[in-house]
């Protein structure tokens, strides 16, 4: 058994899982408080004047990150969709650490506890664990692709030495 394919159950699910919960929970959060959620998003720097139309996008792609991360055949996807959320918010806040003074919170939960600079080195190790799930998916996919294959041109040949 190559590493990819232990790893892969052993890692790989429960990192899925894992942002399943982290995007499902934020997304509520932000939908149940949403009046609140929009008039922090405001006063956010850079994304102010866009706030009316940030509030209902940000969820949305919260939770569709969530929906293709629960159906195995757009697994790989939601890796790759949630990856991309935290990467566009770890550089946000290291926009707002760099150019801002008052810096307004919209965070939910734990995180609401937490500074900027925790937050982000939070996204920073959840930004690693995606990659490596995304890297480990890929290999075992590809290992999984290429076993079927090779047994089915083994079946060919087989059959056409009868």
């Amino acid at each position: 058994m190559k590493w990819y394919q232990k790893y892969s159950k052993r890692f790989v699910i429960p990192t899925v899982y894992l942002f399943i919960l982290l995007f499902t929970y934020t997304a509520i959060s932000k939908l149940l408080h949403f009046q609140g959620f929009k008039w922090q998003l405001e006063r956010f720097p850079f994304i102010g004047t866009y706030a009316m139309w940030a509030a209902p996008v940000i969820p949305f792609f919260e939770l569709f990150a969530v929906l293709l991360l629960s159906l195995k055949s757009t697994r790989k996807k939601g890796l790759k969709a949630s990856t991309l959320l935290l990467i566009l918010y770890s550089i946000y806040i290291v926009l707002v650490l760099s150019y801002s003074n008052d810096i307004p919170c919209s965070c939910a939960g734990i995180s609401r506890h937490l500074s900027w600079t925790q937050q982000l080195m939070i996204n920073i190790i959840g930004v690693v664990l995606l990659l490596l799930a995304l890297r480990i998916y890929k290999k075992n996919e590809t290992t999984n692709y290429l076993d079927s294959q090779g047994a089915s041109e083994n079946l060919k040949q087989s059959r056409n030495h009868f």
